[in-house]
């Protein structure tokens, strides 16, 4: 990415991997964002083949960094149907209709499911979500 400007705009911190089966991170939610996504390598804007882009949600907050001993910046980047279809299970699970900031999303990678390509087949995620807590009335309860 050569723009500046988007290149400031670039979340800090790490970008969670889902390497190994069993892989599990928890994010403390800040904010998501929808961005076009782009071929691996080349960074080329990904589209179908109506040549309507193909999005993907980059969720940013911050995860426990064993390591440090602390919370660092991380962002999980949602691209893959079945990550979003576990997503979208443990947001309805809370009766959420996408991730607030404050919130808690965990995403576990659970192993390989079947697909069209036994060579390479697709990962299953497990999720789940707490939202956040709701902010009272600094005001108390005041009736009208």
């Amino acid at each position: 990415m050569s723009n500046a400007f988007l290149k400031a705009a670039q979340p800090n911190g790490t970008f969670l991997k889902f390497k190994d089966a069993g892989t599990e991170h928890t994010l403390q939610v800040e904010s998501v964002t929808e961005r076009q996504a782009t071929e691996y390598g080349t960074n080329a804007p990904k589209t179908f083949p109506s040549g309507d882009p193909i999005m993907e949600q980059w969720i940013s907050g911050q995860v426990w960094d064993e390591e440090k001993e602390d919370l660092v910046d991380a962002t999980l980047v949602v691209s893959s149907p079945r990550m979003r279809g576990a997503i979208g299970r443990a947001l309805i699970a809370e009766g959420a209709s996408e991730p607030q900031a404050g919130g808690v999303l965990t995403v576990k990678f659970t192993g390989f499911g079947t697909g069209k390509n036994p060579a390479n087949p697709p990962k299953e995620y497990d999720a789940a979500y707490q939202a956040p807590e709701p902010v009272g009335n600094p005001w108390g309860d005041v009736e009208a």
